[in-house]
Parts: C-alpha cells; sequence; structure tokens
C-alpha cells in the first residue's frame, strides 16, 4: 500500500483511498459475548451432546463466519426456516445484551479522528515526478464490510457513536452477495465506491475476514489481534 507513489496523473487529480473496516471485533470487542452466546444456546439445541463449546471450536468453526453458513455447517438437517429462525433468536438475544454495553475498540476514535470527511493532504513523495507539488490531495472514503445481520450492524454502530461515520456499507444481507471469507464482499466494497484495489486498506480480526480482503486483492490486510494469533491472522493472509 504506497498511497504516494502514483502515476502522474493520478497525481493531478488527487488521490482516493480506501479504509475498510470490518464490524465485530474490529471496531469493537464483541467476539467473547458471541462466543457465550453461542455456547449457551448451543448447549441448550443439544448441539455436540449437550456439551459446551470450546473456544477454540468456536474460532475455527464460528468465528468471522455468516450466520447461515454456521448453521449450515452445525446443523446439516436444518431447513433454511429454520436456519433463519435460529439466527434471528441469537442476533436479538446478543443485541439485549449489549445495550449500554458495547464500547469501541481502544485507539479506534483517534484513528477515525484522524481521518476526516474533508480528506487530508500528504507531502509529496520521492517516487513522484519531481515537478508534482510538494502536497497531494488524499480522499478517504471509510466503509463498512460485515457479514453480520442488518439489525445488528444498526444497533452496533448507534451503541459505538458511529453512525454516519462510513461512506458506504456492505452488509452481506442487505446486498445479497456471498459472505467472507468470500472475496465478494471486499470487491463489491471497492467496486461501490470506484476505489483502487492497491490503494485500499482492509482491517479485519478473523482469519476469514482477512481471507477475504486478501483473495479480493485489497492492497493491505491488518490483522487486529483482538480474536485470533498474529500467526493466525499471518498465515489467512494479514
Amino acid at each position: 500500500f504506497q498511497p504516494a507513489c502514483m502515476s502522474h496523473s493520478m497525481e493531478d487529480k488527487g488521490l482516493r483511498i480506501g479504509l475498510l473496516f470490518d464490524l465485530d471485533g474490529t471496531l469493537a470487542l464483541t467476539d467473547h459475548l458471541h462466543f457465550e452466546i453461542f455456547r449457551d444456546l448451543l448447549v441448550k439445541e443439544g448441539f455436540a451432546g449437550g456439551q459446551p463449546i470450546t473456544k477454540e471450536f468456536y474460532q475455527r468453526n464460528i468465528s468471522g463466519g455468516s450466520n447461515d453458513e454456521i448453521l449450515t455447517r452445525l446443523f446439516p438437517g436444518f431447513t433454511p426456516q429454520q436456519r433463519l429462525e435460529w439466527a434471528a433468536f441469537k442476533e436479538a438475544y446478543f443485541r439485549e445484551q449489549t445495550v449500554g454495553k458495547l464500547s469501541p475498540v481502544p485507539g479506534l476514535e483517534a484513528f477515525m479522528a484522524a481521518f476526516p470527511p474533508q480528506g487530508l493532504w500528504a507531502r509529496r513523495a520521492t517516487c513522484l515526478p519531481a515537478e508534482s507539488p510538494d502536497r497531494v490531495r488524499v480522499e478517504v472514503v471509510k466503509v463498512l464490510v460485515t457479514n453480520a445481520p442488518p439489525a445488528n450492524c444498526t444497533h452496533m454502530l448507534h451503541e459505538l457513536g458511529l453512525t454516519g461515520t462510513f461512506q458506504d456499507q456492505v452488509v452481506v444481507d442487505l446486498v445479497g452477495c456471498r459472505g467472507k471469507p468470500d472475496p465478494e464482499p471486499y470487491q463489491l466494497a471497492m467496486t461501490r465506491s470506484s476505489l483502487t484495489p492497491a490503494h485500499c486498506v482492509a482491517f479485519e480480526d478473523s482469519c476469514t475476514g482477512v481471507r477475504s480482503a486478501h483473495r479480493a486483492g485489497v492492497g493491505a490486510v491488518v490483522g487486529l489481534c483482538t480474536t485470533h494469533t498474529p500467526i493466525q491472522l499471518k498465515e489467512a493472509g494479514a
């Protein structure tokens, strides 16, 4: 990711960079809450003979996935309607339990403030032609890219004070694309905002999300170690 190292023609027009954010575990520390809710509900459902799932099982089979994908894997005998109803109950319970309890990931507020809506100016890099201006105007486009249910997105952004922060939101269930780890969510995010992949950075906490961004060709994928280890995220493509 080298935002200043652009062609002369691009420099004349300024530069647009994309900051692409996951939601759960990236903007707020919620993975432990989802783990506890899945663990308790799966026990009630009689999954694995009623034995509680482990955190390792959760990270391998649940973390970062869409509800339909997760439930298809865990309950292959479920009908689409059963998956829909189970997921709706689980997510409603999550929203109920997190009212007034969500807080941004440490450092998020300062990071967002560093990229104001009006954009910023970057100094000329040595890779630009000598006749280029000393400073280049940079437009920063922030996009939310998530497998989370639409109601959760609205709820979480409100609780975090981030409503209106993103120029676009690619919410898998709303746009009708395949969920992460498929690259389609990130490909769609860049296409809809007319962003060049090499000028984008994705922020992800799960291996599922990292794989999605990496496969989509995002210029840089930053792994936040809020859910997985640095080694796991690096192996996934961060």
